[in-house]
């Protein structure tokens, strides 16, 4: 555990649990994906009598949505015509 906190410490990794980091990530995220399907919409809260309610997913956040259940998915999100070295369009002339 320590040796992989030390890489992620090393690789800046951690700084992903940042607030600041991931209000950027979640503002950029269709520049950086412009493919991405539409994120769900937050439901409002509703209001449960605690005392006789179970919840199934109490404590479960669900995925963030850079996890996906197929490995793959992800390459559907990106404009790869618009990459630079991967088929699109290069600002190099020859």
């Amino acid at each position: 555990m320590a040796g992989i906190r030390h890489c992620w410490e090393k690789t800046e990794l951690l700084r992903a649990w940042e607030r600041e980091v991931q209000v950027e990530a979640t503002s950029r995220v269709k520049e950086l994906f412009p493919n991405l399907p539409p994120l769900p919409q937050l439901v409002p809260a509703q209001v449960v009598d605690v005392a006789t309610a179970v919840d199934d997913k109490a404590g479960d956040l669900g995925r963030p949505f850079t996890e996906t259940e197929d490995e793959e998915e992800w390459l559907e999100w990106v404009d790869w015509g618009s990459i630079e070295g991967a088929g699109g369009s290069s600002s190099t002339s020859a």
